[in-house]
This record gives C-alpha cells, sequence and structure tokens, in this order.
C-alpha cells in the first residue's frame, strides 16, 4: 500500500535486496474498480502502488484474464466476486500504467489452500500474476545466472506476446493508455533475443 512505499525501513529493506543482485517481482496492485464501472480515467496507476517507479529494477507483474486484458471481477456474475468487491471498495481488479513491465495470468489461478493440508483453491488477483511472472525469472536465471535486473526484464519483454491485451477504452478489460501491451511467455530459450 502507499504506506508501506513511503516507509522508509521498508523502501531501505527493497533497495537492499536490489543492491545485492536479486531480482525482485511485485505485483501491480488490485486497486482499480470493477468492470460495471470500468473508465480510463479510474484506473488505478501501478507506480502508486508497487516500487516501479522508485526502483526501476523491480519487475511489475499486471494482471489478466480470461477477458484477454486486464483482470478484473466481475460482481454481476459471480457471487465470490461479489463478497470482495463491494462498491469498487478495493480488490476489485488489477492496476495498470507506465510501471507495469509485464502481464500474467491472475484469474481463478489454482493454488494451495489454507485451510488444511493437501487442500487447493482457485484465487484471483495480481497476487497470482506476480508467481508466474517470478517462475519465468527462475526459469531464465537457470540459464543465465548473472543476468541483471534489467537484462532479465528485458528478455521477459522481448520474449513476451505483444500486442494481443484489450485496447478498446470501452471495454471493461481495457489495459489503459500508459500500459504496455506485452504478455508474459514461458518459453525462456526459444523466442526473442539470446542476452547472454
Amino acid at each position: 500500500d502507499l504506506g508501506a512505499l513511503t516507509d522508509s525501513a521498508f523502501s531501505r529493506g527493497v533497495k537492499g535486496v536490489l543492491d545485492h543482485g536479486i531480482i525482485f517481482v511485485q505485483s501491480a496492485g488490485n486497486q482499480s474498480p470493477d468492470y460495471q464501472s470500468a473508465q480510463p480515467d479510474l484506473l488505478r496507476d501501478a507506480c502508486d502502488y508497487s516500487f516501479g517507479e522508485k526502483y526501476p529494477a523491480v519487475i511489475v507483474a499486471g494482471g489478466i484474464d480470461e477477458y484477454d486484458g486486464r483482470w478484473t471481477r466481475r460482481p454481476a456474475l459471480d457471487p465470490d466476486d461479489a463478497q470482495i468487491c463491494v462498491n469498487n471498495s478495493g480488490d476489485c481488479g488489477s492496476n495498470a500504467g507506465s510501471c507495469v513491465d509485464i502481464w500474467a495470468p491472475a484469474a481463478h489461478v489454482l493454488s494451495s489452500s489454507k485451510d488444511g493440508d493437501n487442500l487447493t483453491c482457485r484465487l484471483s488477483g495480481t497476487s497470482m500474476a506476480a508467481p508466474h511472472v517470478t517462475g519465468v525469472v527462475a526459469l531464465y536465471l537457470e540459464d543465465h545466472p548473472n543476468a541483471t535486473s534489467s537484462e532479465v526484464e528485458k528478455a521477459l519483454r522481448s520474449r513476451g506476446t505483444w500486442n494481443v491485451l484489450e485496447s478498446d477504452s470501452q471495454n471493461p478489460n481495457y489495459i489503459g493508455p500508459a500500459s504496455d501491451n506485452v504478455v508474459l511467455n514461458a518459453d525462456t530459450l526459444s523466442l526473442g533475443p539470446d542476452l547472454a
């Protein structure tokens, strides 16, 4: 949240991680409104909810869904969404903007459940997108162990799939005017330039 971003101890911690050459992936946040009131001027800026602007080396993951665009809850269609996204009070859709480096799956992702051992559940939000990106980062680092954060980000984006997400501002899954239209691709070997 914004308070954490301005907290000097937390900010110093992030800088310390980056200064030690550790790749830092962060979710873009879920503060954007739900699809019923989706308007370009209402999308929340990921720069306000991540370290992407303060520390460009942080790789920020935006969330996408099965509608080929920005993940957003659908309270009118999904009772679970209706319980979580109430009057656009938060946790309604992926943030967007220039700090989003890459988009990744964020809807109905199979995950482990907190309710018991060996249980699974389906979760949605940019907290699901960030692990997708982190996994691909790990795959890339396996073959390029000395890559810097900027090299890893460049590799992800060059190997990503471009211009397939919703760019119509009238569509509820619109990714916004400042967001790069690039989706994570897990193939870290055969696509794009080799940066090693």
